[in-house]
């Protein structure tokens, strides 16, 4: 072979050695552009949704609730506006293909909004509401949970429902294989129990495998690690929204562990004295009745100054 071939050679295969590399380096810095654009866009959505969350809390017999309308609302808001799909439900709806799960946090219970077959038609619902619920086989009653001071009893045998603050119940001796604890170890339970229905609900994503598989999206969508990823959360309500199988190229970009947004209860609790019933409200409760007494920093303190919940 003569040298002006052999340098041919030597040119072609550098060249193209060369070549490779620079379209290997233009495919990494894209991913790494698309990774930035979507882990930002979901963070804004996330911080928005949030906010949302928290501007919009009621209370229902002393417990938060969440306005889950308004947080859905918004989280499609923000999210196809950063993508610049607000205009297009197609684009919004392979988006949506790749998020199988979003969980609301409540103060009693929670929900799914998960992708369902409702009339031969796939698309994201909101699920019933599951809430924390413990079944004392003892006595043969269901106890509920709330990440508040304030429990419900429910006997079904005799039809009767008994609601009040740990202490409330505690004295009235009933459901002791619970309130005979001390109140630590019932919140304890209380976490427990929040655990196994946040794990019950993940197994929805099984579900959107299959549905995902029917509309040819070619990812394996995975069940996260709900202690690890709700390890801040199960003392408060929140939201949780899971996204998987965005592709970057080779690989894929997955969301769970820091889309977890939670509330902390902070109002401000008044006592009242009403002919002659100590009572607290939350600061923003406009229908007080009786003399202002003191404030309080939380319900529990409230409870364990002698005073009761206005509902009870």
């Amino acid at each position: 072979m003569s040298f002006t071939k052999i340098g041919l050679v030597l040119v072609i295969l550098m060249y193209s050695i060369l070549l490779f590399n620079s379209l290997e380096e233009d495919k990494l810095t894209q991913a790494n552009q698309l990774k930035t654009k979507y882990s930002t866009v979901i963070n804004n959505t996330l911080n928005d949704t949030a906010y949302t969350m928290l501007s919009t809390i009621k209370y229902e017999n002393e417990v938060m609730q969440l306005n889950i309308e308004e947080c859905l609302k918004t989280f499609r808001k923000t999210l196809t506006v950063n993508l610049n799909i607000e205009h297009s439900d197609v684009y919004y709806t392979d988006f949506m293909n790749h998020v199988p799960l979003i969980l609301f946090i409540d103060g009693d219970g929670l929900y799914s909004y998960a992708l369902s077959s409702t009339g031969g038609t796939l698309e994201h619902v909101l699920h019933e509401k599951r809430y924390f619920t413990y079944y004392d086989d003892i006595e043969d009653l269901v106890i509920r949970f709330t990440f508040s001071d304030y429990y419900e009893i429910y006997d079904t045998t005799y039809n009767l429902a008994y609601r009040g603050s740990f202490s409330e119940l505690k004295a009235l001796g009933i459901a002791n294989s619970v309130f005979s604890l001390t109140e630590d170890k019932v919140i304890e339970l209380r976490n427990k129990i929040v655990m196994e229905h946040i794990n019950n609900e993940l197994l929805r994503i099984n579900d959107h495998n299959n549905y995902a598989e029917a509309i040819g999206v070619g990812y394996k969508f995975f069940i996260p690690d709900a202690n690890t990823t709700f390890t801040n959360t199960i003392n408060s309500p929140g939201i949780a929204t899971f996204i998987q199988g965005i592709s970057l190229g080779k690989d894929n970009l997955n969301v769970a562990d820091f889309a977890v947004a939670t509330v902390v209860d902070s109002e401000i609790i008044e006592g009242y004295d009403n002919a002659g019933r100590l009572v607290y409200y939350e600061i923003s409760n406009p229908n007080k009745i009786g003399t202002y007494v003191e404030s309080f920093n939380t319900k529990k303190e409230a409870a364990q100054a002698g005073y009761y919940p206005s509902s009870y």
